[in-house]
Parts: structure tokens; C-alpha cells; sequence
């Protein structure tokens, strides 16, 4: 937690436990959800893909692409033969899958609007 923050910050006990059971929490709420989703797969296990939409479902999308990268790391890393050329390609095109993804996402969902911005009365 410490590596986050800028240097010489101190961090309380009380705010450590704190951190540590919102972790919980949140793994708990998310595994919940991702486990639904995989039963409705009827699947027993989570898989990472069930994990990612479950983040988009809970509204924390945020926290997709981080662990897209992670999990595209992972995979380079699994597949020790892969050329340099070849692991940075795969990597880019997970990169613009992902942001691709999350652009269509924002349109399917509105988040672009064409309004003019309010004005002041005055």
C-alpha cells in the first residue's frame, strides 16, 4: 500500500485494517457476482471472464482493464517462446481490444451527450 503513496508518507494501523477488510469485502462482493454469472454458464468454476463482467456488472469497470492487463502479462509470461516482436503485438491488441471495448461500451450506455453546456442566469 505504502509503494502508492509519495514518499514519507506513514500509514496508521487502524487505516492498514481498514484498507484490508474493504479488500475483503470488495473480493467477497465481486467473487459473488462472478460466481452467479458462472453458474448461469453452468459452470463451478470463476473464470476470468466471468470476474471482468462481473466488475462491468457491479459498475466497477475500472477495475477491468488493470486486470486484463494483468492477466495479458500472464499469458506473454506463460508463453516463454514467443518472440519479443510477437509478445509486444499481443500485448498491443489486447491493449486495443480493451479500449475498444470500452469505448462501445460508453456509446451503448450514453455517456456521450451532444447537449450544450447549461448557462449561467445572470
Amino acid at each position: 500500500m505504502g509503494q502508492n503513496l509519495p514518499a514519507g508518507t506513514k500509514i496508521s494501523k487502524e487505516a492498514k485494517e481498514a484498507m484490508c477488510e474493504m479488500a475483503v469485502e470488495l473480493t467477497a462482493f465481486v467473487s459473488m457476482e462472478a460466481a452467479m454469472l458462472a453458474a448461469h454458464e453452468s459452470s463451478r468454476s470463476i473464470s476470468a471472464e466471468c470476474l471482468l463482467d462481473a466488475f462491468k456488472r457491479l459498475d466497477l469497470g475500472s477495475f477491468a482493464p488493470p486486470l486484463q492487463m494483468w492477466l495479458v502479462g500472464r499469458a506473454v509470461k506463460a508463453e516463454p517462446q514467443m518472440m519479443p516482436d510477437a509478445a509486444a503485438n499481443y500485448t498491443a491488441s489486447a491493449v486495443a481490444d480493451l479500449l475498444f471495448t470500452e469505448v462501445e461500451d460508453d456509446v451503448n450506455q450514453n455517456v456521450y451527450h451532444d447537449a450544450a453546456p447549461a448557462r449561467a442566469m445572470g
